[in-house]
């Protein structure tokens, strides 16, 4: 019985395989789970250097995943519009949310920062050196007033960062694939 040092701290009991897996497949929320874990006890060695090597960004998916985050702030820009024209306001909420979570996670993944969920995403992008310069103050004005001259200074912050990797297959059939059709292997 111990008393945690603070609110988010907790503790479990778990296998080397199942931290192996972690490692090797373990989703953007998991391994940030383990940023500041550690290893208070355990007759294994080979833990503690599974337990630091869990957080960091799964470089094998980094591209596919910018390509398909890129893809996606057009996507959701497309139905704010949409929904802007139509003035059907909860749609525009969650377009421009979706579209705000889209261009996070495309800077996140390009500074191979893990996503930390909801909690945490902004702080994460605050902290983030390799972004456009006002991004979140932009992303603020895009919440605050959801309009299409606030929508755009994404796109523009966006594209006139850098050249963002753009799927071989184009923009919409990446969509296609993973939105709609829901094919994650292709």
């Amino acid at each position: 019985y111990c008393v945690p040092p603070c609110s988010e701290a907790n503790g479990f009991v778990t296998s080397k395989m199942a931290l192996r897996n972690l490692r090797d497949r373990g989703s953007e929320l998991m391994r940030w789970a383990f940023c500041q874990a550690q290893v208070i006890f355990s007759h294994d060695r080979e833990i503690e250097a599974l337990v630091t090597e869990i957080p960091c960004y799964p470089e094998q998916d980094r591209i596919r995943r910018m390509e398909s985050y890129h893809s996606q702030i057009y996507y959701h820009f497309s139905f704010f519009e949409f929904a802007y024209y139509s003035q059907t306001k909860y749609l525009m909420y969650e377009t421009a949310t979706r579209m705000l979570l889209a261009a996070g996670r495309l800077l996140l993944a390009d500074n191979r920062r893990l996503y930390p969920g909801r909690k945490w995403f902004y702080r994460e992008l605050e902290r983030i050196s390799d972004k456009p310069e006002g991004f979140c103050e932009a992303m603020i004005a895009f919440l605050d007033a959801p309009a299409l001259d606030t929508g755009h200074r994404i796109i523009e912050l966006i594209q006139g960062h850098k050249a963002y990797p753009v799927p071989p297959e184009g923009m919409k059939a990446r969509i296609i694939k993973e939105s709609v059709l829901n094919l994650e292997e292709w």
